[in-house]
This record gives structure tokens, sequence and C-alpha cells, in this order.
């Protein structure tokens, strides 16, 4: 007992003086994330208070996990009195349209929330899997032009669930952009270490090196995936161009159009609907936490494809359904 315990000591004092090396490091690199504690203000999707010493703590770039900043660590904060508040406008959030705070919506995750509480709190393929869900998944295909549409916790969710579907083995190559989302990188990257798939990243939006990929690659199944709207510098994918290799090599399409939903295209189904090409891509990915305002993402694409995903996409089958609330105030948004 003795040694086991001993054993046990050693090898937990090793993780922690690992944490503490690599939390030294990150911050060495500039590299620890923060966590910074703001309040919403009658809804609005552009303002929110902040406390002085968070806002002073922030701008001083003082590494915080949550709570209130440690005052004995930052030099000018003594003067600065607990609660006292500040007005900020915000323009870093996702709630591009505002709709987050528009009152249909917030009246709707009210009513939902009131009638029902979260909803049945389960897998979507046990119990979790109610009217509500559907009838906003019949409202993202119109939306969408799809034929279909899968629910998903989150589209960092939805993107690993889609390429570990699709990409289960050796057999399949996975192209991806090299500036795509970082749920697409590591949906490509989990389904190369496990399921042994081939994986090509091209040159950002070169669709020349993207074509000599394909021409190189003799894989029976290739898969194409990229942001349609990339995040970090807010450009396009040629979505036309993608649809022009995805038919001459047999390749099937994946879009993520989680930045272009209700942004662009007619009907708001994203940047292929207003390229006009939006039924020439296999695979739609969205989320319902950006322009939609609300929580959660999707997967626009034909009946067998929603029959494929929802049998062997494991991040949705793992996953507990999207709480009622976000389902009411998804759909009165769109």
């Amino acid at each position: 007992s003795w040694v086991a315990s001993e054993v046990s000591w050693v090898a937990m004092s090793a993780w922690a003086s690992w944490v503490a090396s690599e939390v030294s490091s990150l911050a060495a690199l500039s590299r620890l994330r923060s966590l910074r504690t703001l309040h919403p203000l009658n809804g609005s999707p552009l303002k929110v208070a902040v406390e002085t010493r968070t806002l002073r703590s922030m701008l001083m770039n003082e590494p915080s996990v949550g709570g209130a900043p440690d005052l004995r660590r930052a030099s000018c904060e003594a003067s600065a009195p607990a609660g006292a508040m500040h007005e900020l406008t915000i323009f870093a959030a996702n709630d591009y349209l505002g709709l987050s705070g528009h009152a249909e919506t917030r009246a709707a995750a009210a009513q939902a929330a009131a009638a029902h509480g979260s909803g049945p709190r389960a897998s979507a393929l046990v119990c979790g899997y109610t009217q509500m869900h559907r009838e906003l998944e019949r409202s993202l295909a119109e939306l969408t032009g799809c034929d279909e549409v899968l629910l998903y916790p989150s589209g960092f969710a939805a993107n690993l669930s889609v390429i570990g579907a699709l990409a289960d083995s050796a057999d399949v190559a996975v192209f991806s952009d090299e500036l795509n989302h970082a749920s697409i990188v590591d949906g490509a990257r989990l389904a190369a270490r496990g399921a042994g798939a081939a994986l090509h990243v091209y040159r950002h939006n070169d669709l020349n090196h993207l074509e000599a990929l394909l021409a190189a690659c003799t894989a029976p199944r290739k898969l194409i995936v990229s942001d349609a709207l990339f995040s970090m510098d807010g450009d396009l994918a040629d979505c036309k161009g993608l649809v022009t290799l995805r038919q001459r090599y047999g390749a099937l399409l994946c879009l993520d159009e989680a930045h272009a939903t209700l942004v662009f295209g007619h009907r708001g189904g994203g940047v292929a609907q207003a390229m006009g090409v939006e039924r020439q891509v296999d695979v739609h990915v969205g989320t319902l936490s950006k322009a939609v305002g609300s929580q959660g993402g999707f997967v626009g694409c034909s009946s067998p494809m929603k029959q494929l995903l929802l049998s062997k996409g494991r991040a949705g089958i793992y996953s507990t359904a999207m709480p009622l609330p976000s389902v009411a105030a998804a759909r009165a948004a769109i």
C-alpha cells in the first residue's frame, strides 16, 4: 500500500510539474488564453458592461481563468473600486444580425423553457428528438435548399461528425484548405490518425494546387472540405471552382457555411447559394450560434447522407440533443 501511494504521488507530481511548465511556456510565447466576465445589457448584441478592474486587467493582458483579477499582481488595480462598471461596444461577437436579442427570439426561447424546460435530456437517437427539432430541420432545409438537415449540439461537433463518418478508411483522401476552421482541421487529423485516411492540405484558395493534388491521388474516394467564408480574413472560397473540381475528379464536396448562413444567398443559405451552386455541394455544414443568434450546429444534405451521418457520426450519436429553448429561438430567428 505504501509503495502504491508513493508511485501515485510521483506520477501526480510529474503531471503537476508538466502542467506548470506548459503554462509557463505558453506565457512566454504570449499564447495564454483568458476568460473575461462581461455583463449583457438589455439583450443588445453590441453593448456590454464590464467592471473597471476586469477592463484594466484586459488592457494589461493579464491571464485570467474567469475569476476576478489577482489584485496583488495588478499595480494599478488598488485604485479601482470593486464593482465600478463601464459600458463597452463590442465588435468581436458572432451575432451578426442581432437576432439573439430580438424580441421574437427571446420570447420563443422563454416560452419553450416555461413549457418544456430544456426538453428531453438525451441523445437525439434515444429520446432527445422532438417535433420542435424536426420543425427546425425543415426550416433549415428550406433555407439552404437541401433535401434534409441533421442537427448537432455545435458546428464543431457537426464537422467532426461529418469528416469522421465519411473519411472512415484508408480508401479515402481528404483535401483541406490550409486556413479551414479548427473543427475541420481536427476532424481531418482524427480521420488520418484513427482511420488511416490520407490528408492533403492545399494552399489557401489555390485551386491549381488543389487540382494537382487531386490529379496525383489514387484513392477511390476523395473528400474536399473548405470553409465557404473564411473566419480569419473574411475572404470567400471559390465555390464554383470547387464544384468544377468535384465533378472533374468525382470528389465529394463539403462546405462549412458557418459564417455565411443568413449573410449570403437569396434565402440566406450561404456562399454556395449566392454563387448559384448550392445543389452541386454534397454537404453543407452550418451553425446556429452566429447570425442565427442561438446555439447548435447543423448539416444540410441528401436523405441517404443524413441516414449515414445519423448512423455513423459519433459526435452526434454520443451527444445530447439541442435544448428546446435554443431550438425555439433558432426557428424564430429563421
